[in-house]
């Protein structure tokens, strides 16, 4: 799964959410932070930060609600496995993500 991050107008989505196997922010190359920082917040997604993301647990939730209970048992055990490497606060309400920079094609 990953967050999908564009700017102008800045939008923040969730992609290829059958894939709890890895967990990344995704944003096109060339984006500035403070604009990744500014679609995060904008959107109640999390924040940067330094190199990372911190993603809010509740806005996943929110965003894959409509997800049968077999992905929804299987997304908390992503959380467990991230929290198990220390990649989630103490408090459980956020999770890191590295920052994968993609390339836009023409």
């Amino acid at each position: 799964m990953y967050v999908d991050v564009t700017t102008g107008p800045a939008a923040v989505a969730l992609g290829d959410e059958e894939d709890l196997t890895r967990f990344s922010v995704r944003v096109p190359e060339g984006t500035p932070a403070e604009s990744i920082a500014g679609a995060l917040q904008a959107a109640g997604a999390g924040r940067l930060d330094g190199a990372q993301a911190a993603i809010n647990v509740d806005w996943l939730r929110v965003h894959t609600a409509d997800r049968p209970a077999q992905w929804q048992g299987d997304f908390d055990k992503m959380l467990a496995y991230a929290a198990s490497k220390g990649w989630m606060d103490a408090a459980g309400t956020v999770v890191n993500a590295h920052i994968e920079i993609v390339c836009e094609l023409p």
